[in-house]
């Protein structure tokens, strides 16, 4: 493979799936390659394993990986990647089966990318327990439902790639006893009657929580109140390697479903608790312990300073996209803001009434890297 010899960053399009891996090509024989993959934010995190078979296209020059480019050398600048892909193999006669005999030798947590008789990919998470030339027993993991967690035997034939290494994934590897049917907790959502109430509650005892907002019903936070007062509320929210990820600020009428008992919730709370006793929870280049003032208008204040800072927000308002931007102008009397937004792909300029913001995201990672790849 040509990107191996030359040290490029490519994108790998693979067929019957839209799931694309951006990365530098590790190792490669003349079935399967190994490639150290960067996530969105261009933070190095873990390798994918795939057969060349399953390759729809090898992308090696484009705008969005001049664009992945930037991010990367921002990370590199701010020491932001996740540890280096550690690969002791053998030899490359057979690059599939030694990955994977070493995974199951080292008991790591992976994600097997499965075929299915719809040519459709199946992704089962969890652990290789034994394996042999032709099939390997996987306990397969849950982390949303520890009643789900199995046992399963998989063909080597229907196995086409495997993601491992992530950080995500070796901190899951260390809760593995967390995770069964024993330690289940049936999800327990709060009451929203009366939310200002509940969430003022929340703010009092800093208990972590899934917050899950009416304009993103398909996505959740698990996040702490850090302040709320009786019209909106800011939380401290944490990422999927239980390390703070920033804040959301948003507004009471925007709660669906807050809830206080779940299985990934325990989940990431312990490795919150972990990350916090080993001083692993704060990220050096964000700011996790921000101050706020109930009796202040929070949204007004947190606006104010994502203006003059020229700070990167990420604001959902009624009856429009999301934008993610710089505020460039603040219209005092007309309580309008101008946001443009920092994508490079997408073009747009948009002047949004205050009233009508329902939700904000702001000091996170992505929201860093885009401040400083503007500025660069």
């Amino acid at each position: 493979m040509t990107a191996s010899k030359r040290r490029l960053l490519v994108n790998i399009y693979q067929l019957n799936t839209e799931v694309v891996y951006t990365g530098y090509v590790r190792r490669v024989s003349h079935a399967d390659f190994i490639l150290e993959t960067y996530n969105e934010q261009g933070i190095r995190d873990g390798g994918v394993l795939l057969r060349q078979s399953n390759v729809d296209f090898v992308e090696t020059d484009s705008f969005d990986l001049d664009y992945m480019k930037r991010l990367i050398r921002i990370n590199d600048h701010y020491n932001l990647h996740h540890e280096a892909l550690q690969l002791k193999l053998a030899g490359d006669s057979n690059l599939f089966m030694s990955t994977l005999r070493l995974l199951w030798q080292r008991q790591a947590v992976v994600q097997l990318i499965v075929k299915s008789d719809d040519d459709k990919k199946r992704y089962h998470e969890g652990v290789i327990v034994q394996i042999d030339d032709e099939k390997l027993e996987f306990d397969q993991i849950n982390k949303f439902n520890f009643t789900k967690r199995q046992f399963e035997t998989i063909a080597l034939n229907d196995v086409i790639g495997a993601e491992f290494a992530g950080k995500e994934m070796k901190l899951v590897a260390q809760e593995l006893d967390l995770m069964v049917p024993d330690k289940h907790q049936t999800s327990q959502p709060l009451s929203i009657v009366d939310s200002v109430a509940t969430i003022k509650q929340l703010a009092q005892t800093k208990q972590w929580a899934i917050f899950q907002l009416a304009n993103e019903k398909q996505f959740f936070y698990i996040g702490q109140v850090v302040v709320a007062n009786d019209a909106e509320a800011v939380i401290r929210v944490a990422d999927a390697n239980g390390q703070f990820g920033g804040y959301v600020w948003f507004r009471y009428i925007e709660v669906h479903k807050i809830i206080n008992v779940d299985d990934y919730l325990q989940l990431i709370t312990t490795i919150i608790q972990k990350n916090q006793m080993t001083n692993q929870f704060d990220v050096a280049v964000l700011n996790g312990e921000r101050d706020f003032d109930a009796g202040d208008n929070i949204m007004f204040h947190i606006l104010e300073q994502a203006y003059y800072f020229k700070r990167v927000i990420h604001i959902s308002a009624l009856n429009q996209a999301d934008i993610s931007g710089i505020i460039t102008e603040f219209d005092h009397q007309n309580y309008t803001i101008t946001v443009k937004a920092t994508d490079e792909d997408i073009v747009d300029t948009r002047v949004i009434m205050i009233e009508q913001i329902v939700e904000m995201a702001f000091e996170y990672v992505k929201a860093f890297i885009e401040e400083k790849r503007l500025k660069a």
